[in-house]
């Protein structure tokens, strides 16, 4: 029905009056994240990055959705706060089988992780360490 493409077409434009254009899920802004993730990683290293996973709740699965860089003085939970919109698109996009669509009413949690971990998480290394990130949930 025509009327509820209407409706779909309209909370997603209410939806993306809320995000701040530089954080729109766009090839440009993609672009843009990667080459500042680069810059940041060459001249900061490790310790200016982490790694982002999203799980169920309850569940022992994580998934790598990404990666941040951010400057000495911000935190990892305010780079991904204000990555946000940006990360919880691209959850979307990877389609995570931990979830089926037919089950939104179950939230991802989103996690991360110190940066270039990914191999040793894989590994169930006990020495990685998750941290949580409160109130963000897909």
């Amino acid at each position: 029905d025509d009327d509820d493409d209407d409706d779909e077409d309209e909370d997603m434009s209410q939806e993306l009056s809320n995000v701040p254009p530089d954080m729109v899920y766009t090839e440009t802004n993609i672009r843009r994240q990667a080459q500042t993730y680069d810059q940041l990683e060459q001249i900061g290293g490790k310790d200016v990055i982490n790694d982002v996973y999203v799980r169920a709740p309850d569940e022992k699965e994580w998934w790598l959705v990404g990666k941040v860089a951010r400057v000495s003085d911000v935190s990892p939970e305010q780079a991904i706060e204000r990555q946000w919109p940006l990360i919880e698109r691209h959850v979307w996009a990877l389609r995570i089988p931990i979830r089926p669509t037919s089950d939104l009413s179950s939230p991802f949690e989103c996690w991360y992780a110190p940066g270039d971990s990914e191999y040793d998480a894989a590994r169930n290394d006990p020495k990685v360490k998750f941290t949580k990130i409160s109130g963000l949930l897909l």
